[in-house]
């Protein structure tokens, strides 16, 4: 992740369980980097089945601000690639994530 202004955390059914997918959102965070959440439930995979949909990592993670718990999931925002139009507007939702960090 060197060199990177933001992470995109793709969002499945298994994500929320994986603790890499917790280590790399928090080791973005220290980096100084934006956080993007995007849902994939609804894409098909190579052989047409699409994954359900899975708890946000981004609403477990939090830092602290004054003694209160400020969550990820109400500092970045999360998407759905699809219903959200994600081939349109990754872009944007990248440079709004990079904004949020001060990037």
């Amino acid at each position: 992740m060197k060199g990177t202004s933001v992470t995109a955390v793709l969002i499945g059914q298994e994500t929320y369980d994986r603790d890499w997918v917790e280590y790399e959102i928090k080791k973005s965070w220290r980096d100084g980097n934006g956080i993007v959440g995007i849902r994939i439930h609804n894409l098909e995979d190579k052989s047409g089945y699409t994954d359900s949909r899975g708890k946000n990592p981004l609403s477990k993670i939090y830092i602290e601000e004054n003694g209160q718990k400020k969550f990820f999931d109400d500092i970045f925002s999360t998407y759905r690639w699809k219903r959200d139009s994600g081939y349109d507007n990754l872009g944007d939702w990248v440079e709004e994530a990079a904004q949020i960090a001060g990037r």
